[in-house]
């Protein structure tokens, strides 16, 4: 009776973590983001939208850096792309051909496992994360990582092929995430683009 009432609270426990979670639709968050091909790295802060499909990325500028360092607002429905170089303050606008990206579990992803961040033998030292897999009509595959509570991004890896037919492996981070953003004019039209 015990093995059965043991079976039976795993597998409820089981098709109880492959349910798709919904990620908060309006976050921010640190963002750590590396292209393995071409060794490029951006960190900074990212403000997102997923019903106004905007995305905002303002990289962190570091003293002595000789990179350009940039803000840019990803305006998906519109189509567009506004960025604007920190050091000059000049922005260009620019066509936007990629598609949204929500940044939740995938549709039609498969259900990986769940893990624990850190340790859960005292209180605030873990956390429980669930992977999800999801392989795309192109032949390329994301893992993304979401917390198993609130459903938070923590991070997502892309393998696979860009337009131009090229490999590429992206891997984004996602740290001291916040729910909702503290000024809504963040998704507006940068001043340097007016």
């Amino acid at each position: 009776m015990k093995l059965v009432l043991f079976t039976l609270i795993v597998l409820v426990a089981f098709a109880a973590a492959q349910h798709q979670c919904e990620s908060p639709s309006v976050f921010e968050a640190r963002s750590f983001s590396y292209d393995h091909h071409t060794g490029y790295f951006s960190a900074g802060r990212l403000a997102y939208d997923g019903k106004l499909e905007r995305v905002r990325e303002i990289h962190d500028v570091y003293e002595n850096s000789t990179e350009d360092h940039f803000d840019t607002l990803y305006a998906f429905k519109e189509k567009a792309e506004y960025r604007v170089n920190l050091k000059t303050k000049k922005c260009v606008k620019s066509p936007l051909t990629d598609n949204f990206f929500p940044l939740g579990v995938y549709p039609n992803s498969t259900y990986a496992g769940s893990f624990i961040l850190g340790s859960l033998n005292a209180p605030g030292t873990g956390v429980i994360v669930q992977e999800w897999y999801h392989k795309t009509t192109e032949g390329g595959y994301w893992i993304q990582l979401f917390t198993e509570h609130g459903c938070i991004p923590v991070q997502a890896l892309f393998f696979g092929k860009n337009s131009a037919g090229n490999e590429v492996h992206y891997h984004h981070d996602y740290l001291d995430v916040t729910l909702g953003v503290k000024d809504r004019t963040i998704f507006d039209v940068p001043k340097e683009c007016l």
